[in-house]
């Protein structure tokens, strides 16, 4: 529970509850996302996130963080995306000691606005104002813990840093303790706790279409016996040309490198039970391990996404930005626009200019082909341009 009594301040209590949460879960009494959770509640922040990564090999070995539903999701985004563009990475790494960098002293507004990852990725996620630090860092492990404030909240205060430095001392006690507890263990696949928490139905398949991971929704679609199967751990669709057109848009995704544009190594396709009308969306993105961080193992991974046709209109951004391709800063233009918020409205939201609120206006309207609200909005409330069933045509490749 939050102790805290307001911005700029943090009370002993509201300390303690974070540093016991910190040692419950180096532990294993609690889930580490649940003790960011607590870290972000008692100093008022709008997300904590503790990244490990493997040294010898890049390899993402953890990725923990308080639990944002709006944004659900986009981390996968980040990893088969933007973790490469990412200008906090280089200052992250070079940080010795205690020391802590502050997005607002490296990154000035005018960089920003010409930043590819700020524009796309960070602004529509309300995620402008980062503060980093090392937990950890021996010749096999590289600790960061960032925490954000929201971009129309007030700054964390000086006595927000300092209690946010005495917290790190203790995080630094905690994590040593995990990873020597977790040094022998088998390594734990980032991916899959990422794709936990997505929303939609999601599972990861191998190159032989065998499962190696389903989330709760996922599981739920499959034991109902719908449109997706699971037979000797190797996925099928149940109409046999939906099973055909994924078996050849397989094939064309694992023809690609991974030097192909990422939003190239992807498609959509509509898929339905046997003996009935189309009723979801299956969107298929290629995850090559060279280009990822390894988040999801060694290996090459194709991740399928489900949306529900009878649930109508997807509002998730999220959701919309798979289902058509779009940038997650498109995805929350062309999800607000549709609602009917005015470019003004989502400027001030987002904390950027009105002109690049338009320009990524007008890149929504030619992507999906369209020239204005209504449009736009009617759009949404269909499928992807040019996607017909899978047994009618190719399916779309974004």
């Amino acid at each position: 529970m939050t102790q805290r009594s307001s911005f700029g301040e943090i009370t002993e209590t509201a300390f303690d509850a974070c540093v016991s949460a910190v040692y419950q879960a180096s532990s294993g009494r609690m889930e580490w996302n649940d003790a960011c959770n607590v870290i972000a509640e008692n100093f008022a922040l709008r997300m904590v996130h503790i990244i490990g990564v493997d040294k010898r090999d890049g390899r993402l070995e953890f990725s923990w963080q308080s639990l944002n539903r709006e944004h659900q999701g986009w981390e996968l985004d980040y990893y088969a995306y933007y973790h490469g563009r990412n200008p906090r990475l280089g200052p992250a790494m070079a940080l010795q000691g205690d020391e802590w960098f502050h997005d607002r002293e490296l990154f000035d507004d005018r960089f920003v606005a010409g930043d590819e990852f700020f524009q796309e990725f960070a602004l529509p996620l309300d995620a402008r104002n980062l503060s980093g630090t090392k937990l950890l860092d021996d010749e096999r492990h590289a600790v960061l813990l960032g925490v954000m404030r929201a971009q129309h909240a007030p700054p964390l205060s000086t006595t927000e840093m300092a209690a946010l430095s005495r917290l790190r001392r203790h995080l630094v006690s905690a994590m040593e303790t995990y990873t020597s507890i977790h040094e022998r263990a088998d390594r734990i696949n980032a991916g899959d706790a990422i794709l936990a928490c997505v929303p939609m139905p999601v599972l990861s398949i191998d190159d032989a279409r065998r499962v190696r991971f389903m989330n709760d929704a996922a599981g739920q679609l499959v034991e109902q016996g719908g449109a997706v199967t699971v037979q000797s751990r190797v996925l099928h669709l149940s109409r046999p040309h939906d099973d055909k057109a994924l078996g050849l848009e397989l094939l064309r995704l694992n023809a690609r490198s991974a030097d192909t544009l990422p939003r190239s190594r992807r498609f959509v396709m509509r898929i339905g039970r046997r003996d009935t009308p189309d009723d979801w969306v299956l969107v298929g993105l290629r995850i090559h391990p060279e280009s990822s961080m390894q988040v999801f193992g060694n290996g090459p991974r194709t991740i399928l996404m489900l949306h529900s046709l009878q649930r109508g209109v997807p509002v998730d951004p999220f959701v919309i930005g798979h289902l058509f391709g779009l940038t997650p800063a498109e995805s929350d233009v062309a999800t607000a626009i549709a609602q009917g918020e005015t470019p003004e409205a989502i400027g001030e939201r987002r904390g950027v200019s009105l002109s690049t609120v338009r320009t990524q206006i007008r890149s929504v309207y030619e992507k999906l082909d369209v020239s204005r609200q209504t449009e736009l909005a009617w759009l949404l409330a269909k499928l992807p341009p040019g996607l017909r069933a899978a047994g009618e045509s190719t399916s779309l490749r974004l």
